[in-house]
C-alpha cells in the first residue's frame, strides 16, 4: 500500500522562504568596479630592480583632488585641485582579473582592493636603474 506524502505545514514552507531569501542578501552581491569615486589618500612603494620590495611611504591625503567615474568601458578621471587641468581624461579599459589595462597608457594598474565603499588602484612605474616607484591611490564610493 503506497503511503501518503506527509503534508508541510504552513510554518515550514514559511521558514524555506525566509532561509532563501536570506541567502540572497545584497551582502552575497560582488561589489562593482563600476560607479563613482572620489580620492581619499595617495601611497607610494619602492621596489629594488629585481622586484624586491624596499621600501612603503606612509599615505599621503588627497581627499577630494582626484574623481573616477567609471562605466563598463571607460574611465574618467578629474583632476579637481590642479592648476593645470585640462578638462576630464576619458580612457577605454578593459579589465583582466584584478588588472585595468588602459589604452594609451603603457603602465599596468592593478586593483588592490574593491569593496562596496572603497576601491584602491595601484599604478605600476617605470623601472630604473636604481628602483620602481608604484602609486596607490584610494577612493571611496562617491555619495552625495
Amino acid at each position: 500500500m503506497p503511503r501518503a506524502l506527509p503534508v508541510l505545514s504552513p510554518l515550514a514552507i514559511l521558514a524555506v522562504c525566509l532561509l532563501l531569501a536570506a541567502s540572497c542578501t545584497p551582502a552575497d552581491v560582488a561589489p562593482t568596479l563600476e560607479g563613482k569615486w572620489v580620492s581619499e589618500n595617495e601611497t607610494a612603494y619602492s621596489y629594488w630592480p629585481t622586484g624586491h620590495f624596499a621600501r612603503f611611504y606612509e599615505p599621503v591625503s588627497i581627499v577630494g583632488k582626484l574623481q573616477l567615474e567609471i562605466t563598463k568601458d571607460s574611465i574618467v578621471w578629474f583632476d579637481t585641485k590642479s592648476y593645470d587641468n585640462l578638462g576630464p581624461l576619458r580612457r577605454a579599459y578593459t579589465r583582466q582579473d584584478s588588472m585595468l589595462l588602459i589604452r594609451g597608457n603603457e603602465r599596468q594598474m592593478h586593483i588592490k582592493k574593491l569593496t562596496a565603499d572603497t576601491l584602491t588602484l595601484v599604478l605600476r612605474g617605470d623601472t630604473t636603474k636604481d628602483r620602481r616607484l608604484d602609486v596607490g591611490y584610494t577612493f571611496s564610493h562617491w555619495k552625495k
